[in-house]
């Protein structure tokens, strides 16, 4: 969501900023990714505990744990999961025990997230990175991402099930047509759409992407303006 927020700010507030630099971003959520989503909220819905809201306080729901782990499922790569956990059965082989490693950590790590966030929270937010985009109150979706005019740097996963490469190659497409800076970059990485969320790939793969592309546009405006000021 941080990337769509970039996005966003960018082509509302074009004069606010000189650099963008937007990961694992969309500038219009396509169909496959509403898809996931919708799974996910219907669990939520579908949960009696849910309550149409009305649910009690601290209470963990079903529904926000199977949302997790759906999520889970598609914000890393299949090569994560196959490499992390083991691929024989470790427990009981009954339907309702947890024969497998992996099925003993995504209910793990969904039972802590249902405890701590809250799902009506969770169901606003999920409508909302569904409704992203640019082309709002536009004619074509380009109109409204030509509007961002600052030098930008977009950077895609390749192995990203959620939001595909493809998706901010668009973004870079338009800018580039419109006449603007803008650079793509793809990198790989088992953590698929969590890449950007782990601490050793931030270090090794996305600070280098960064701190060039910062200190690239630093350098350029400051030449300019010992220009500008050399020639007063």
């Amino acid at each position: 969501m941080g990337g769509m927020q970039a996005l966003e700010f960018a082509a509302q507030f074009p004069h606010r900023l000189n650099r963008l630099v937007a990961i694992s971003c969309t500038p219009q959520t396509t169909p496959g990714t509403v898809a996931l989503r919708h799974i996910q909220r219907h669990a939520i819905l579908a949960d009696a505990a849910y309550n149409n809201g009305e649910y009690k306080a601290g209470s963990v729901l079903a529904g926000m744990k199977i949302a997790r782990e759906l999520g889970m499922a598609c914000y890393r790569s299949r090569e994560e999961f196959d490499a992390r956990f083991q691929w024989q059965p470790t427990g009981p082989t009954h339907f309702t025990a947890q024969t497998f490693d992996v099925e003993s950590y995504m209910d793990y790590q969904a039972t802590k997230f249902a405890r701590y966030y809250d799902p009506n929270c969770y169901l606003l937010l999920s409508k909302a990175m569904d409704l992203m985009n640019l082309g709002h109150g536009y004619s074509y979706l380009a109109q409204g991402v030509s509007r961002i005019e600052c030098d930008s740097l977009i950077i895609g996963v390749k192995q990203d099930q959620l939001i595909p490469c493809k998706e901010q190659a668009t973004i870079v497409d338009i800018l580039q047509s419109h006449g603007r800076k803008s650079e793509f970059v793809t990198v790989g990485s088992i953590f698929g759409h969590d890449a950007m969320f782990h601490a050793q790939t931030q270090k090794d793969v996305f600070l280098g992407l960064v701190r060039e592309f910062v200190e690239s546009t630093l350098e350029e405006m400051l030449l300019h303006e010992v220009h500008r000021y050399s020639t007063l």
